[in-house]
């Protein structure tokens, strides 16, 4: 369509070819949410992460010289001092009082949840127990393997080459 309007010198698109989505006026139409429906602590991370990048940003340029690295250290330890304050005479006046994790508080940062180890997680390990008795895979008797068994001795002495009693030999 566009390649068609080009061609036809047209200078406007017609409000025929604009979805109503892609106009300006689109949220008018949709529900805002309120201000009142966000939690104070999603709030509150949206604005630590925009003060956090653009604090980032400032580092970065004062970090290139000493002058403007000791004038942006001063300035950051002056304003965290007066945050602070006014930090805590918030939180007095709501009664709140001192928090003890904070960073559980404001980020919900906590302790990782424990989980199995690979192997043996505590269960009876194989030290303790009793190995169950070898049996023969020819005829399934405790107390010989197959290569001691004298049930298949007897049944290859009869069809042997006659050089031996080993069936290898043959």
């Amino acid at each position: 369509m566009i390649a068609v309007m080009k061609c036809r010198q047209v200078v406007s698109i017609p409000m025929s070819c604009v979805v109503q989505r892609w106009t300006r006026n689109a949220r008018s139409s949709c529900q805002q949410p309120s201000l009142t429906k966000i939690p104070n602590q999603l709030t509150q991370m949206t604005r630590f992460g925009i003060l956090s990048s653009s604090f980032n940003v400032i580092s970065y340029y004062a970090s290139h010289a000493d002058e403007d690295f000791i004038e942006m250290k001063e300035l950051c330890f002056q304003m965290t001092r007066e945050m602070k304050e006014r930090w805590e005479m918030r939180n007095v006046a709501k009664g709140e009082g001192e928090i003890k994790n904070i960073a559980t508080k404001l980020f919900g940062i906590q302790d990782p949840k424990v989980v199995k180890t690979k192997g043996n997680p505590g269960g009876p390990s194989s030290v303790g127990k009793l190995r169950k008795p070898r049996k023969c895979g020819n005829c399934r008797c405790i107390g010989h393997t197959k290569r001691t068994c004298k049930k298949l001795k007897a049944n290859t002495r009869g069809e042997g080459c006659g050089v031996d009693d080993s069936p290898l030999r043959c």
